[in-house]
């Protein structure tokens, strides 16, 4: 993630967006926020960072862009059911890019989300921070 980051600022771009699964490393969500720390408080790289993880992976995200609640507390074999249960077929990428096409995000602070999905809140906050500070040059 640091060389992303790293690379995207060599090429002078405005800003870098990334995400990471937990995929059941309980180490994976600190070491994500700590590296955005050090980048945030450590460098002087003038580049916004949009990045977090998504629990307990990116179909988490995709569950929860379709209302389904409690999805950063599901596990795998959980997500796939429900995908499954929503005609959206594991991995495949033309599925997951309509779910999001279609999805309506309400406004901040919650964006219209189910409860229990706080990753992808979180997540979409500072996408919306960061793009405010882009286009605007202010913070929302």
């Amino acid at each position: 993630m640091l060389g992303l980051v790293l690379a995207a600022y060599e090429e002078a771009s405005d800003a870098v967006a990334f995400t990471r699964d937990v995929d059941s490393d309980p180490d994976r969500e600190a070491a994500v926020a700590a590296a955005l720390a050090w980048i945030r408080d450590e460098t002087d790289w003038k580049i916004e960072v949009i990045g977090g993880v998504a629990k307990p992976a990116m179909e988490g995200w995709i569950l929860a862009l379709r209302a389904v609640p409690n999805t950063d507390a599901m596990s795998r074999t959980r997500t796939k059911q429900h995908l499954a249960d929503h005609g959206v077929d594991l991995k495949s990428t033309d599925h997951y890019v309509r779910v999001v096409e279609e999805a309506a995000l309400g406004e901040p602070e919650h964006f219209g989300l189910p409860p229990g999905a706080e990753s992808l809140r979180a997540w979409l906050a500072t996408a919306h921070e960061a793009l405010n500070r882009l286009v605007h040059g202010q913070r929302a």
